[in-house]
């Protein structure tokens, strides 16, 4: 089938387009299967120019996780009108936010969306990312999976096994042991996390153990950090 938008898309990405979308998640691992079978489909949607199904998917389930070439796609989408109306704003916020790892094939769409404006509309899109950085910027997608496994390790009652938390041993029936496993798994993601967390700010003291994070503290200081223009 051949593509109405294809062209367009190879000439914003280059050839580097269709791997961008398999790279790594922000902790560094591999993308989950779940999201796998997620990118297949608003792929397959978009090439079968069911574009406001696909604009959804973009939207509501990839973006939110911080999926650099959904995000990419956003900013596409509005530039060029593709099941939407034109928004020449909206897509600079979306390509700003899918540009802050620093990948060239973003930050140089990225940037030919901001050189052409003038001050009143760069104005308005430094306010429209702004906004949108409070969700979906890296920032804000690591502090919401922090927050889901700090309460998860937090809720764990005294006497259950958690490397590193405190708690006392236990015998484990296996129901116990899958239990278990889930913590373990949790609290590697929470490390991962908080590291990540930590350099992005500058703020070392985030690099603890769960037991002794300032979840407020935390959320504050991401807050403000999202709310700066970079």
């Amino acid at each position: 089938m051949v593509v109405k938008y294809l062209p367009l898309i190879l000439i914003g990405l280059g050839a580097a387009a269709a791997t961008l979308a398999d790279e790594p998640s922000i902790s560094g691992t591999i993308i989950d299967a779940r999201t796998l079978t997620i990118q297949e489909k608003v792929e397959r949607l978009f090439a079968e120019e069911q574009y406001e199904r696909a604009h959804f998917i973009y939207l509501h389930e990839l973006a939110p996780i911080g999926d650099k070439y959904a995000q990419y796609m956003l900013g596409f989408i509005y530039e060029h009108g593709i099941g939407v109306d034109v928004d020449t704003i909206e897509a600079s916020a979306w390509y700003r936010i899918a540009a802050e790892r620093g990948k060239k094939e973003f930050t140089d769409v990225r940037d030919s969306a901001l050189g052409w404006m003038s001050s009143e509309e760069r104005e308005k899109a430094d306010a429209r990312y702004l906004e949108l950085r409070q969700r979906y910027a890296d920032a804000a997608v690591m502090l919401r999976q922090v927050r889901v496994d700090y309460d998860k390790l937090m809720a764990v009652p005294t006497g259950t096994r958690i490397p590193g938390g405190g708690r006392s041993l236990t015998t484990l029936n296996t129901d116990q042991q899958a239990g278990e496993d889930d913590l373990l798994a949790a609290e590697r993601r929470l490390k991962r996390g908080l590291s990540f967390l930590s350099a992005e700010l500058d703020a070392p003291a985030y690099n603890v153990s769960f037991t002794e994070l300032d979840m407020d503290a935390l959320g504050r200081d991401v807050r403000e950090h999202l709310a700066r223009l970079d």
